[in-house]
């Protein structure tokens, strides 16, 4: 549900009413305000490696910025957000996984 809450929120909200400004302008507003938002883990931990994310939040938000207002489909935008935290959330589990494995606190299959 966060794929739909934050396109709805981000880019059918934030970006259909601003009024002002390029197209690029509002999708570069849109995403640093979409990357601030995802800040919370930094705030809580103050882990530095944690800004990796805020980065490729703004990168993501870029590109979902350009679908939507350039491809003109916030459905897509839903889409393309969905399965990119599903290919995150992958990655994370996969690497996780084996670093609990070779700290021998899981045990291998």
């Amino acid at each position: 549900f966060a794929a739909i809450n934050e396109e709805t929120l981000f880019r059918k909200l934030l970006i259909s009413n601003m009024d002002k400004g390029s197209n690029l302008i509002k999708i570069i507003i849109s995403s640093a305000i979409f990357a601030g938002f995802h800040l919370t883990e930094f705030l809580s931990t103050f882990n530095p490696i944690s800004l990796i994310s805020v980065a490729y939040t703004f990168a993501l938000g870029l590109a979902l910025g350009l679908v939507y207002v350039y491809g003109g489909s916030y459905f897509c935008c839903i889409g393309v957000h969905f399965l990119f935290n599903v290919l995150n959330l992958s990655l994370f589990c996969l690497l996780f996984s084996n670093l609990l494995i070779s700290y021998d606190i899981i045990k291998s299959p």
